[in-house]
């Protein structure tokens, strides 16, 4: 298996910390921007993390939704 490309990725990365303040792409009408955020986020660090960190995240998650 082939590295990831770290310069690649930290410029994807910093490109969709952006995305969710396009309004061609997440209306404020149909998006709030902090959902939108949270899910970009979730979907980054649910791809770079091992089986065991994605459990980590999942309990983190869930502890947080029991703590409000």
């Amino acid at each position: 298996m082939q590295e990831l490309n770290a310069e690649v990725l930290a410029k994807y990365r910093v490109e969709t910390l952006f995305l969710p303040f396009s309004q061609e792409v997440f209306p404020m009408a149909k998006f709030n921007i902090f959902q939108v955020s949270l899910e970009l986020m979730n979907h980054f660090l649910f791809g770079i993390t091992t089986p065991k960190g994605q459990k980590l995240i999942t309990k983190y998650k869930q502890a947080k939704k029991t703590s409000i």
